[in-house]
């Protein structure tokens, strides 16, 4: 069985440790009006965007709400990368949809 908690504690550890890097491209997202390629990528390795999706396609598939948890601290540094990491962790509709894309990788 898998440990919820700790897979949405860990994702919060995971945002914590990219607040120093999150704040130093803050500025740069917000004249680009987007998060980087590079904050993009550590999100993806980070797991953020498959902490809801489900198990069958390679997500951690975490209770409704989880995302709110490391979005939150996402913004302490980068409200702009708080606002991207938390709605994209919710790539259900798209890994069900059948488009054969993996929304999470």
């Amino acid at each position: 069985m898998v440990d919820k908690a700790a897979l949405e504690a860990q994702l919060v550890d995971r945002a914590r440790d990219l607040g120093p890097v999150l704040v130093e491209r803050a500025r740069q997202a917000e004249l680009d009006r987007r998060v980087s390629k590079e904050t993009d990528r550590d999100f993806r390795e980070a797991g953020f965007y498959r902490a809801l999706q489900p198990a069958r396609y390679g997500g951690m598939e975490l209770d409704y709400g989880a995302q709110t948890a490391f979005a939150r601290e996402l913004g302490r540094s980068c409200a702009s990368s708080a606002w991207v990491g938390g709605v994209l962790a919710d790539g259900r509709d798209v890994s069900r949809s059948g488009l054969g894309r993996d929304p999470g990788r």
